[in-house]
């Protein structure tokens, strides 16, 4: 991958029992591969089931959903996502939308990207 890579990670503090931890991102450059590092806080007193991450592009117009994720009470789980960056994306910062839902919670955390 060209570019190098850098973590730009964000804590999310929500009054809800599961949570987007922290979301890390590489920079990279048009035409190039995205790599997101996204990690899911269950910090309630039991276990949480069918909880998906849906990671919304705006600037793109591109969606990525992830399979569906158990979380036990206590504990982290992380999914790796991957986007390809358009050849025709300008240097910059990007907003992400990064949802975490299931049919009885949701929360959404806005993380950016950088494109050089």
């Amino acid at each position: 991958m060209k570019g190098y890579m850098a973590l730009l990670l964000c804590a999310v503090f929500v009054f809800s029992v599961v949570r987007v931890g922290s979301v890390a991102s590489s920079h990279t450059e048009p035409g190039d591969e995205l790599e997101m590092l996204v990690n899911v806080r269950n910090d309630g007193m039991s276990k949480e089931h069918d909880l998906r991450l849906r990671v919304y592009f705006p600037d793109f117009g591109e969606y990525l959903v992830t399979n569906s994720i158990d979380v036990g009470s206590g504990d982290t789980v992380s999914r790796m996502l991957f986007s390809d960056v358009p050849f025709a994306a300008e240097p910059g910062f990007y907003p992400v939308k990064v949802t975490l839902s299931n049919d009885e919670q949701r929360t959404t955390k806005w993380h950016w990207v950088e494109i050089v």
